[in-house]
């Protein structure tokens, strides 16, 4: 049995995602992540289905803080678009507003789901100029066209088109069920710019107009990211057309691969049909947050492999209340527990390896979570008979768990939380005191300072306090 010390949360795990693209497991190399998550078209409340995506892409982002990596996380806030304008115009309102109403709301009901704020939501609205760049590099290099419409891409000029969805281009062509625009070279061509002011619009050297969806999202992540992303997620409806043309447009005008790993995660259904809007079986995130505890929501959203579909009914939700009321429970039990009994270490860190290893393949957070419900059971079982290097793996796993599921127990005080951080961002800066990377050591050190702590380096290590 090693000493507790060796037992670091930093471990530097090879961390495997699904990449859609490949169809294979990918290691995940990069140590500086660059991460786009596809956000919101606020035209209404959102709705648990939106809720579940971003839990799943907070739980990737809490992993990868958790083994030491960096990463800038993009949110787009889609506050241009066809649905939104629709909308604004029917009640009469301005459609950026509108937009904004409905982003503002989201973004504090994810709070209370202790979902984690990305670095930075980009704005459609402010960021024209630059779509409006990429439309015109696309034109030069004959992969665009304009008509008396819009500008349009020309998907048969992109060799590998179809390559993230597995379809090929006739294929895409014989599943359009609307009546094409009938300027369009070809009915697959999809739109980079609309001459249309029916809402909000900008001037452009195609005339007025506003940029069309696809291209949104390409311009405003290669404007933070111009050198490519490391992982571009998003929900499994977004894949085609969305994301397939994302690709298209990005690696058009990039000249090279635009994403390194597409991730995607499954959808929630009623009764087996995907929720949506437009079906009218959609559930508001505001109104089950009102019938169920946040945390009991957020424990259902993990309560299967993330990139699979989850059905919602109230069944499913009592299963995750008693989960969380039986974990809560065994933590509170911890928390008591002084360590005076006899070893349990061994079995305790195995299921904590055992833990860690789950969310590193791929995140299989069913997997993870059955270790975690093993060390409850053997916590339970010993209680006080447990010694103090059992608790003490007890209490660690319990807290990796909390931090990187985003489970918060009733049983951890304010304080308890506070020390919890600390703790993890101790252990953290020794980590890389210990590698040699000076640099993101110190930058943690400001960074801390910036929010009212000192720390202190001695012979036994990082002493974090506040000033």
């Amino acid at each position: 049995m090693k000493p507790y010390k060796d037992y670091h949360s930093y471990n530097y795990m090879k961390i495997y995602l699904h990449d859609t693209l490949s169809k294979e497991d990918k290691l995940l190399e990069d140590r500086d992540i660059k991460m786009y998550v596809c956000g919101l078209t606020p035209y209404d409340d959102a709705h648990i289905g939106h809720a579940r995506n971003f839990v799943v892409f907070d739980v990737l982002k809490r992993l990868l803080l958790y083994d030491g990596r960096k990463v800038f996380h993009m949110q787009n806030v889609t506050d241009v678009e066809d649905k939104i304008i629709k909308r604004a115009n029917e009640r009469g309102e301005d459609a950026l507003k509108l937009a904004e109403h409905y982003q503002k709301l989201a973004t504090e009901l994810m709070d209370k789901l202790n979902v984690l704020r990305a670095d930075i939501y980009p704005k459609v609205s402010e960021h024209i100029p630059d779509i409006i760049h990429m439309v015109e590099v696309l034109q030069e290099k004959g992969y665009a066209y304009e008509t008396e419409t819009g500008v349009y891409y020309s998907v048969s000029k992109f060799a590998d088109y179809g390559k993230l969805s597995g379809q090929s281009l006739e294929e895409i062509r014989g599943g359009y069920r609307i009546e094409p625009d009938p300027t369009k070279r070809d009915s697959a061509d999809f739109a980079l710019w609309k001459k249309d002011c029916s809402g909000p619009c900008w001037d452009s050297p195609w005339g007025k107009g506003r940029p069309g969806w696809h291209i949104e999202c390409s311009a405003m992540s290669l404007k933070y990211a111009p050198e490519g992303l490391t992982i571009h997620g998003g929900a499994r409806d977004l894949i085609f057309p969305h994301h397939e043309n994302e690709i298209a447009q990005s690696e058009a005008y990039m000249e090279k691969p635009f994403a390194k790993i597409w991730v995607h995660s499954g959808l929630l259904t009623i009764d087996g049909k995907k929720m949506s809007k437009s079906l009218g079986n959609f559930i508001t995130l505001k109104d089950a947050l009102e019938k169920w505890k946040p945390m009991v929501l957020r424990l259902f959203f993990l309560s299967a492999h993330y990139s699979k579909p989850l059905d919602i009914n109230e069944e499913a939700l009592k299963a995750a209340e008693e989960t969380y009321n039986k974990l809560n429970s065994t933590y509170k039990l911890l928390l008591s527990l002084d360590g005076d009994g006899n070893t349990r270490a061994n079995e305790l860190q195995e299921e904590r390896t055992a833990f860690l290893s789950a969310l590193a393949h791929n995140l299989n957070l069913p997997e993870a979570l059955a270790h975690v419900h093993k060390a409850s059971s053997i916590i339970n079982k010993h209680g006080s008979a447990l010694d103090k290097w059992s608790v003490k793996i007890a209490k660690l796993l319990f807290d990796e768990f909390q931090f990187i599921f985003g489970v918060a127990f009733e049983g951890s005080s304010s304080s308890d939380k506070e020390k919890l951080l600390l703790d993890l961002m101790k252990r953290f800066r020794d980590e890389l005191r210990g590698k040699k990377l000076y640099e993101l050591s110190d930058k943690l050190r400001d960074e801390l300072g910036n929010i009212g702590y000192v720390i202190m380096d001695g012979k036994e290590g990082t002493e974090i306090r506040p000033k």
